[in-house]
This record gives structure tokens, C-alpha cells and sequence, in this order.
């Protein structure tokens, strides 16, 4: 289980992320609960290689790393984007 710092930085890259998300917020809660998953599983691979999450430190170092990993909140919202736009479509039409 990640700690609290890493616990932390997740949550505030994802809250980041999904400012910038357009589109229903089911959808963008959706894509939000898929990014933490990944997330959560890259902190766990950089913990699993030596960042313990006994440590406070490096449990936010894992984390990090794994967001570090996954880049830029505003690339990964705009990868999300049209997938999005054309939901909205569909529902409009």
C-alpha cells in the first residue's frame, strides 16, 4: 500500500489531470479510476526494485517516479480528448 506522501502526489497529479479532461464527468471519472490504477501498479514496480514504502521518502520517490513515468498531466488529458469529444458527439446527436 503506498503512504500517505505518495499517496499525496498521486492524487494531486490526477486532480491536475482531470481538470483538464473534457466531457461528462462520468466519463472523466472513469478515466481518472483507470489512471490511478496504473499508477498505483507503477508505484508498487518502483517499490518492488528498492523504493520501500516503509520509508516516507521513498514512498514519495516511488510515486514520483511512476507519475514521472506517465508525464505530463496535460499530454495525458489531451491523449483522452477526442476520445471524449466523440462521446459527447454521439450523446448530442
Amino acid at each position: 500500500m503506498i503512504g500517505p506522501p505518495g499517496r499525496q502526489l498521486v492524487e494531486d497529479y490526477l486532480a491536475e489531470v482531470g481538470a483538464r479532461l473534457p466531457g461528462p464527468a462520468r466519463e472523466r471519472a472513469g478515466i481518472i479510476a483507470e489512471l490511478r490504477g496504473g499508477l498505483l501498479d507503477a508505484v508498487d514496480a518502483y517499490r518492488d526494485a528498492g523504493l520501500s514504502a516503509a520509508d516516507a521518502a521513498d514512498a514519495a520517490d516511488a510515486a514520483a517516479a511512476a507519475i514521472g513515468e506517465f508525464g505530463d498531466p496535460g499530454r495525458i488529458a489531451a491523449a483522452f480528448g477526442p476520445g471524449l469529444a466523440l462521446s459527447q458527439a454521439r450523446r448530442v446527436a
